[in-house]
């Protein structure tokens, strides 16, 4: 039985204090479509987290189903979410500043994961306007300031992580597909509105200044602990 039946990894990566031999190791696991993903980026910190990304992704997956983290086969589907060709393991990465999130969950699992940096440069208005509902619009008119563009990444988060649970883009999901309500801090709540309800979401600890939040799709109520790795413990897993 592995530890993943009960639970969910969440891996939260400071790229900031990736080393350059643990840069260097994620490199070397890369298969050759994800080196040529990684030089199409025309920033330099977006090709290195995603070689931090993909090779935690690999390295994490690997500790539990005992392969060679190369020989992972690193697939997508027709909307882009990953997936492994030849293990059982289910996982989701996002990232966003300088950090990269990692959830890996047991075989047949579907989830979801998303982290936002709650940057002031973020123009919450405008982007709620398109990719939020008129409900989740509504409860924003009644937030102000910081807890306004707070209340707004939340929401961001929570339907990024459930969509990408359900396989749903969040840009081509209904206008009406909504997070609401919100859970309690570390609750899995229903997310019926997002577009199933299978879909149950959670917000997740997450560092000082982002938002993070995970999905996945149950029958029930999940009782899937949540297991927060150290920084300590992704700094030995890519050592």
């Amino acid at each position: 039985m592995s530890p993943l039946d009960t639970a969910v990894e969440i891996w939260l990566l400071d790229t900031r204090r990736a080393s350059a031999r643990a840069l260097e190791l994620c490199r070397q696991v890369a298969s050759q479509p994800e080196h040529e993903r990684a030089a199409r980026y025309r920033q330099a910190r977006d090709g290195r987290n995603l070689y931090l990304g993909h090779g935690l992704a690999r390295m994490a997956t690997a500790r539990h189903c005992q392969m060679d983290p190369r020989e992972l086969q690193w697939c997508c589907d027709d909307r882009s979410k990953p997936s492994w060709g030849n293990a059982p393991f289910a996982f989701s990465l996002s990232h966003s500043g300088d950090f990269v999130a990692l959830a890996l969950a047991g075989p047949g699992a579907a989830i979801g994961v998303d982290i936002q940096e709650m940057s002031p440069r973020i123009d919450a208005n405008r982007i709620a306007n398109y990719a939020l509902s008129p409900e989740e619009c509504t409860v924003l008119d009644h937030s102000e300031g910081a807890a306004r563009q707070r209340r707004f990444f939340q929401l961001w988060v929570l339907r990024e992580a459930g969509l990408k649970a359900s396989g749903e883009g969040i840009f081509t999901a209904p206008k009406a597909a909504s997070a609401l309500p919100l859970p309690a801090p570390e609750c899995w709540i229903q997310a019926a509105k997002l577009g199933s309800p299978m879909i149950w979401t959670r917000l997740l600890n997450a560092p000082e200044g982002y938002c993070a939040a995970l999905a996945i799709l149950a029958a029930k109520p999940p009782k899937l602990s949540v297991i927060y790795q150290t920084p300590e413990a992704i700094e030995a897993l890519l050592a």
